[in-house]
């Protein structure tokens, strides 16, 4: 497999594995909803991370984050902040899924292909790694020492960039 197929592969089954998570959470009963709320989170917040560390091969600094995945942080902490197990929560979640469609479109469409025309073999294969930390890094089960569910999504942001950081370090 090549450094561009095992990008865009990491890549696309991440979106998956969110798309998922997101009919979960569409899905789940009120009492469901705030463990599908915390997996679904947990899984974005590293993923972003990973895809905002995975453009910035060593040596470059990471790219400014697009209005696209700027609606989707805004979108989650929203969603974050009312809480899922609000019946006003589900406006919330359908912002959300929304956001989170864009940004996989964004993602698989303009922004993965042109990393991968503006960049050599080895940053390609550095981009793959750095996403496919992302699976030892995020549990569906629960949550990880590295990227606390209690911290909330925009302390879990954090968190997930500093924990693929140092994956990508030790790894």
């Amino acid at each position: 497999m090549t450094a561009q197929d095992a990008l865009v592969r990491a890549l696309v089954d991440q979106h998956v594995r969110i798309r998922e998570l997101t009919r979960g959470l569409v899905r789940a009963g009120p009492d469901a909803r705030p463990d599908a709320l915390d997996r679904l989170v947990r899984l974005v917040a590293v993923h972003c991370a990973a895809e905002r560390v995975a453009l910035a091969p060593p040596g470059e600094p990471p790219p400014e984050n697009s209005p696209v995945d700027r609606d989707l942080v805004t979108a989650l902490e929203g969603l974050d902040d009312v809480g899922a197990e609000r019946p006003s929560s589900t406006v919330h979640v359908g912002l959300v899924a929304a956001a989170l469609v864009r940004h996989a479109a964004a993602g698989e469409r303009d922004t993965v292909p042109r990393f991968v025309a503006t960049h050599d073999q080895f940053d390609i294969r550095w981009a793959a790694t750095a996403l496919e930390a992302v699976d030892a890094l995020v549990a569906d089960d629960g949550p990880t020492a590295a990227v606390p569910v209690e911290a909330g999504f925009r302390h879990q942001l954090r968190a997930a960039q500093d924990a693929v950081t140092e994956a990508l370090r030790h790894g």
